[in-house]
């Protein structure tokens, strides 16, 4: 699974130990990780989980045993609209450190499995695309949809056979090409003339 994590902080570093998750029904579970990736901009922290395993149930601790592995789709669908609350590690250089304004999203291993942590988020975002005039008969003529699809072809082809992949691109590049060639599918085209 993957969890991807955005905040404002008020430091440049990240000291974030693991995540509790009070769920819909009254339970927590506190999540860990394999592999953190972290930016800070501009008092913003984003934050990329991959590797996301059960440290703790209800305050039970699972990971004395060994770290569980859950089964990604059942989780994601457990953690749809739970609240979240950042554990700090115990070794933070500031005692004013802080991390607000927490929003989550985590993702499991099949595409459409996700999950979020306010119900009343948006399922997307638009975003507002300028395609130069010289590529718009390309849009209408469904040029960009061939173009995904053979990317994506061939991304997965080279995945299975292990040929020049897995160090650049993988199964997440796959998925964010997948999700732009239904949202270029999907694109309503405003602000002029059609060429």
């Amino acid at each position: 699974m993957r969890l991807e994590i955005y905040a404002k902080t008020n430091h440049d570093y990240c000291y974030i130990n693991t995540a509790v998750f009070h769920l819909k029904n009254g339970g927590t579970l506190t999540l860990d990780r394999k592999e953190t990736e972290y930016s800070v901009e501009d008092g913003r922290l984003t934050m990329l989980w991959r590797g996301v395993y059960i440290w703790a149930f209800n305050g039970e601790n699972f990971a004395l045993s060994g770290e569980v592995e859950p089964d990604t789709e059942a989780l994601v669908n457990l953690l749809t609209g739970a609240r979240i609350e950042i554990e700090l590690e115990d070794d933070t250089p500031d005692s004013d450190y802080q991390i607000t304004d927490v929003e989550w999203f985590a993702y499991g291993d099949k595409p459409n499995c996700e999950a979020r942590g306010d119900d009343k988020l948006p399922s997307g975002n638009t975003l507002e695309l300028k395609i130069p005039r010289e590529f718009m008969s390309n849009l209408h003529k469904d040029r960009f949809n061939e173009c995904f699809m053979r990317v994506i072809a061939e991304l997965k082809y080279n995945l299975k056979r292990d040929i020049g992949i897995g160090t650049v691109a993988g199964n997440y590049e796959i998925e964010t090409l997948e999700m732009l060639k239904t949202a270029f599918t999907e694109a309503k085209i405003t602000g002029g003339p059609i060429l």
